[in-house]
Order: C-alpha cells, then structure tokens, then sequence
C-alpha cells in the first residue's frame, strides 16, 4: 500500500470526523451560552448532518464524471467557508446555518475516500485499508474530545470550532496534492444519467440493506457522541473536560480494536462481523441496568469494538459489490442517507430522551437489534459471497 496515499487519506478523514466529535463536550456550554433548549442545541448536530446528506448524493457522480481530485478540493473549500463561519457565529442561527454549510463540506471526503480506495484496491483488501484508515484516524479523533474539554473549560466553546477550522485549512491543502485515480470522461454532467444511476441502485435491495446496517452503527454511537453529555454532566456532576475523557476511551476502543483486527487474515473477515454484531447487541441492552457513568462507558466500549468488529467489512462488501461505474453514486448514496438517517435519529432521540441511562439502552439497544437482522438476512442470502456483480445500467 501506498503510505503517502494513506496519509493523505488520514489528514482527510481527521477533518471530517473532528466535525462532529470535537463540539460534543461544549453543548453545555452552547446552551446556557444562547440560552436555548438541548433540543435547539441537537439541531447544531442535526443540520450538519442534513447539510451532509444534500452534499453527499452529488459528490459521488461528480467525481465520476469530473474527476476525484476536482471534487475533493471543491468539498473541502465549502467545509472551510462553514468552519471560519461557525468561528465567527453571533448568534444560534448563524452558527446552525454555518454547521449546515460545514456539514456540507465536510461530507466530501467521506465520500470519496470509499470510492478512491474501491478503485485502488479489491474488496479484502480494501476493507484492510478500512481498517488501518480507522485505527489511525481514531487515534487522532480520540484527542479531540478530550481536547474540546479542556479547551471548552478553559478558553470557552468557540474555541473547539477554531481547532476545527484549523483542521479545515489542512484538508484543503492536502487535496491539492491528491493524485487522481479517474479521469474525467465527460465534458459535460448528465444529471439525466445521475438519476438512472441511483434509479438503478434503489432496485438493488441486497446494497441498500448493508448501506443501512453500517449507517445504523455509525448512528448508534452518534447517540451516545451527542446525549450522553447531558447524562454525564448535568446528571453526574462532571465537567466536560471529564467527559470528554469517557468519550475518548470509546472512540480508543474503536480504534485499538482495528489496529487488532487490520493485522487478522482476510478469512475472519466475515467471523468477526458475527462476532461483533452479537457484542453490540449485548452492550448496549447492558447500559439499561447500570446508572453509573464508568459501567455505562465500559459497555459503550465494547458496543466499539463490535462495530469495528462489522463496520470495514459491511462497507467494503456494499461499496465493492456495485458496478465498476456505479461506485461513484454507491458511495454517495451510502454516506448521503447514513446524514438522512442519523439526523432522523438524532431528532427522534432529543423528543424522547429523558436524561437518564434507560432511556439511552432502548434507544442504542432497539438500533443495535435491528442491525443484528439485517446482517443475519445478507448472510442468508450469501451477500458476503459475491465479490464482483455483472450489471449494466439500463
């Protein structure tokens, strides 16, 4: 593998992730700042994610037809213009509107990277890659809550969103030195074309069901990212420095596992997604009989580990099992409902969530149940057999 590549990969994907992650122990803060509800505050995490999910669906067929390295630039110059905006933000409302422009940035390279690494690489290998990205990105995105803590503690809560804009400024100036992996092969977008791509992929329910078990996981800890705050440190007393050091082991956990699992041959691949979908389930039905907040990140850990255990291999066999000239729109559709779907979490959780650490087991354990049948249903059909799938768009 190309280690310039996976650097580049890594400085990427750091500044899309820090996105969401890095604010998570200031929404105190932000509340009692503009003197709003924790339900105007879920919307600073929501809109970003609907921000996401308008950008994402374009940014895969424009790569396919302009080119990746165009577009990546392109998305990382909007997730600039929204960071310095969130910076500068007087007021709530600018500060959710620019979370949606940054959200709509910040999605690009989420996109593409799955794309870029689809065209480098074949599908066990590709989800080794997935892996490595993880374990070295998390480790990286580990710090950041801890450092949006202290920073949140001691320089106040704007100060999260100047790292964050410090970050954008570097993803922007790495995807200059992207080397593209497609040329363009048209001169002029077809949106006509665009359409019938995903008119195609709606018709594939095997890939619209592996897209939703892993927008599912990556839901399930967006629940404990942007609620457990309010449970930790109003309900516990802690402040958000301690916090954010919960927050981080999580993300660690997630991250040590792949380092673990990347050095495993490709045949447990398919083992360990079993494996790990069971120990989510059992993790976060396991958060409902403890009201503590050391017994509830021991398990919000181990429902980590799990996703790590499934996540690479579920995005690898969705992405790798479309058509060569359908990976663009595949991946977009994947990370542009993975925002849909998140955001619809995310709203359904802040009406019903009462602060406390049942509330917070229904919720995780109910997604981590119905992701346990969907992969159960792929293994049924033989989806993890499939390496490459003869389609022709019509």
């Amino acid at each position: 593998m190309n280690i310039r590549i996976i650097l580049i990969f890594i400085i990427l994907l750091i500044s899309s992730s820090i996105v969401l992650e890095m604010p998570a122990p200031s929404f105190v803060s932000m509340e009692k700042f503009f003197n709003v509800s924790e339900v105007t505050i879920g919307y600073i995490v929501s809109l970003s994610l609907v921000g996401s999910f308008f950008a994402s669906f374009l940014y895969g067929p424009l790569a396919d037809f302009y080119g990746r390295k165009k577009i990546l630039i392109f998305g990382n110059f909007i997730a600039l213009i929204g960071s310095i905006g969130c910076v500068f933000s007087q007021s709530i409302e600018a500060l959710i509107f620019s979370r949606f422009v940054q959200g709509f940035g910040a999605s690009c390279s989420l996109v593409l990277i799955p794309i870029i690494i689809s065209d480098l690489y074949e599908v066990n290998e590709a989800s080794k890659l997935y892996k490595i990205n993880a374990a070295f990105v998390t480790i990286f995105t580990a710090m950041a809550p801890i450092i949006g803590g202290f920073a949140n503690d001691k320089f106040g809560w704007r100060y999260n969103f100047q790292i964050i804009m410090y970050f954008s400024i570097l993803a922007f100036l790495f995807s200059h030195y992207f080397k593209e992996t497609k040329k363009s092969e048209v001169k002029k977008i077809s949106f006509n074309n665009i359409f019938l791509e995903y008119k195609f992929l709606l018709k594939d329910h095997l890939f619209l069901l592996s897209s939703l078990a892993t927008n599912l996981l990556y839901g399930n800890f967006l629940v404990f990212l942007t609620y457990t705050p309010f449970l930790y440190i109003k309900v516990f007393g802690m402040t958000a420095s301690n916090y954010s050091i919960h927050q981080a082991v999580a993300v660690i956990a997630f991250s040590i596992a792949n380092f673990a699992l990347s050095r495993f041959s490709e045949s447990m691949n398919l083992r360990f997604v079993k494996i790990g979908i069971c120990l989510c389930v059992f993790s976060t039905i396991s958060i409902y009989f403890f009201n503590s907040p050391n017994f509830i990140t021991f398990f919000i850990c181990l429902s980590a580990m799990g996703s790590a255990m499934t996540f690479p291999t579920l995005m690898a066999y969705s992405i790798g099992n479309v058509e060569e000239s359908l990976k663009g729109a595949g991946s977009s559709f994947s990370i542009g409902t993975r925002y849909l779907i998140c955001g619809f979490i995310i709203y359904i959780v802040s009406k019903g969530y009462d602060g406390t650490n049942t509330r917070l087991s229904v919720f995780m354990s109910t997604l981590s149940l119905i992701i346990f049948s969907i992969t159960l249903y792929l293994f049924k059909k033989r989806f993890f057999d499939k390496k490459d799938i003869p389609v022709e768009l019509k």
